[in-house]
């Protein structure tokens, strides 16, 4: 028997991989909390239904109308409760019509938002999985993916999210991501669209995902690193994926992610 240590980041996170013995039908992992208040069914997919679907959905703008412009907006939204904003219904609709999906909040707001957000979708009787939110923490550690520009970007921390989500969980069957036409969203989905699909040259693909979105070279290496990675599904049966944007497009992205504009369902 061989025992292997690991231990999370300042922050709590962490990332291994754990080596494959041919003789071992199993790898027992223990793993100890120091914080009461964390549960370990948030952070790992210790129960995953079959088969496996997963739904993203935004917050912002998506579910619910809100926009922070300065620092003053999103102080001012943290000592208030987010029922003062308006629900956009039609999107909570659609979000439980996939309830027998493993679901997901990805938004690009800040993680002390995190208990806003949940009583909020509590009240709508929302309750996905998991909810995740950016560590801005991160944007002070030199070491960390995250820089300064990503306080307005959110493509990269998006993209490197799902595609995370995947290599974690599994390869689902079905895949659903629904945001809306203000932001970037329907730019992030056809490039995870175009990614999962398997269908293009790695060179050729990455030099499009670059030239489209700004990166750092440390953020350029984590999502190549996930593209190769992924390829290890390029022979299993393609995934249907569904992409509902709220709103009228605004800026179309080019013909090489988005190559069938009818399968994008826009809806108010």
């Amino acid at each position: 028997q061989q025992d292997f240590f690991f231990q999370t980041s300042p922050y709590g996170d962490f990332s291994l991989k754990l080596p494959y013995f041919s003789l071992c039908q199993s790898i027992d992992v223990f793993i100890q909390e120091n914080n009461n208040y964390v549960f370990l069914e948030k952070i790992l997919p210790i129960n995953l239904p079959s088969p496996l679907n997963f739904i993203f959905c935004d917050f912002d703008q998506t579910l619910i109308e809100t926009k922070f412009k300065t620092l003053k907006e999103l102080y001012r939204a943290l000592k208030t409760s987010l029922n003062s904003f308006s629900t956009i219904y039609s999107s909570v609709e659609l979000f439980r019509s996939y309830s027998h999906y493993y679901s997901f909040i990805l938004s690009a707001s800040p993680y002390f938002f995190h208990d806003l957000i949940k009583n909020w979708l509590k009240n709508q009787d929302i309750f996905p999985n998991k909810i995740l939110l950016k560590d801005f923490r991160k944007i002070l550690s030199l070491k960390e993916e995250l820089s300064f520009k990503d306080f307005k970007d959110q493509a990269y921390y998006k993209i490197s999210k799902i595609l995370h989500i995947i290599l974690l969980y599994g390869y689902p069957q079905n895949l659903v991501l629904i945001g809306d036409s203000i932001e970037s969203d329907l730019l992030i989905y056809s490039i995870i669209k175009k990614i999962l699909s398997f269908d293009s040259d790695h060179k050729i693909l990455f030099d499009e995902i670059f030239s489209t979105i700004q990166l750092t070279t440390k953020q350029k290496t984590d999502l190549s690193e996930k593209i190769l990675e992924l390829s290890q599904w390029r022979e299993v049966p393609k995934l249907k994926i569904e992409i509902f944007i709220r709103g009228k497009i605004i800026k179309k992205p080019s013909n090489f992610f988005l190559t069938n504009p009818d399968e994008i369902v826009f809806y108010s």
